[in-house]
């Protein structure tokens, strides 16, 4: 839901409450690095045979992790 820790948090929020309002149940994750995938692949390249799409570092420092 972007970047912001507490703008994200209460997004989520509002989201499960409701998805629980029509009687379903739930879940929340989040994987902390996860927007460094984002549209990192070209639309139409699953679509190409033979087409062979590069791995992308998601690495990240300490430093980095620990302000995140």
């Amino acid at each position: 839901m972007g970047n912001d820790p507490y703008l994200s948090g209460k997004l989520a929020a509002q989201t499960v409450s409701g998805i629980q309002e029509a009687g379903i149940i739930a879940s929340v994750k989040q994987f902390i690095g996860n927007e460094q995938e984002y549209d990192r692949n070209p639309s139409d390249a699953s679509e190409q045979p033979g087409v062979t799409i590069p791995a992308v570092s998601s690495n990240i420092d300490d430093k980095t992790i620990h302000e995140l």
